[in-house]
């Protein structure tokens, strides 16, 4: 099993990342299925590059990111005014997706719809510009706070942090982001992947 030392990881040459992308994706193991269990969501088809995203993509996507937390409809009929408050911005969402407003003014806008914590705040601005702000989470926190000395929290500023240093790693795995298309965003997603298999690990058995 391959581990990265806090010297490997900061060296400017990430030498060992493929070896580690390519170990810890393994590892995740994290496929929701439709709200009727039916289908797997695919994760990259409902981000739909080089497109708008529609509402059912925006409903898809938050069951993708939390199926316990963000499920639009349960079986018995129940909404969720959670992922009706975001269907509710998914103008704002594509604005933001086609730069027609600023981060600033988005993040306003995501705040009002999640008022507390940032972890989902972030997934809108992932499924909005998923080239430039990649997903977070508690696991890939864990991971970015080991390996480059920082404290574990949640808020903004590490989000900031942790954007800057992963968008380091993708160009360390040879990501041209400003290829914006399926394949690149799939190189994308290994490396998300691989982190947040290693930040579970660290979690339970570290």
């Amino acid at each position: 099993m391959f581990i990265f030392t806090q010297e490997q990881l900061l060296s400017p040459s990430l030498d060992n990342l493929h070896e580690f992308v390519a170990c810890w994706e393994k590892f995740y193991n994290y496929a929701p299925t439709d709200s009727e269990g039916i289908y797997l969501i695919d994760y990259i088809s409902e981000l739909s590059i080089g497109n708008n995203l529609t509402n059912e993509h925006i409903i898809s996507l938050l069951r993708w990111k939390s199926p316990r937390h963000l499920t639009h409809q349960t079986r018995d009929g129940t909404r969720n005014p959670k992922v009706d408050a975001v269907v509710s911005i998914a103008k704002n969402i594509n604005e933001f997706r086609n730069n027609k407003i600023t981060c600033k003014e988005f993040f306003s806008i995501s705040q009002r719809v999640f008022q507390s914590g940032y972890v989902y705040r972030a997934f809108l601005f992932h499924i909005a510009r998923p080239f430039e702000y990649p997903i977070w989470d508690q696991h890939v926190a864990r991971v970015h706070s080991l390996l480059t000395n920082r404290e574990n929290s949640e808020d903004w500023e590490h989000y900031r942090n942790y954007r800057n240093w992963f968008y380091g790693l993708c160009q360390a795995m040879g990501v041209v982001r400003t290829k914006q298309n399926e394949a690149n965003l799939r190189k994308i997603k290994r490396i998300d992947s691989a982190l947040m298999a290693y930040g579970q690990f660290l979690s339970s058995y570290a």
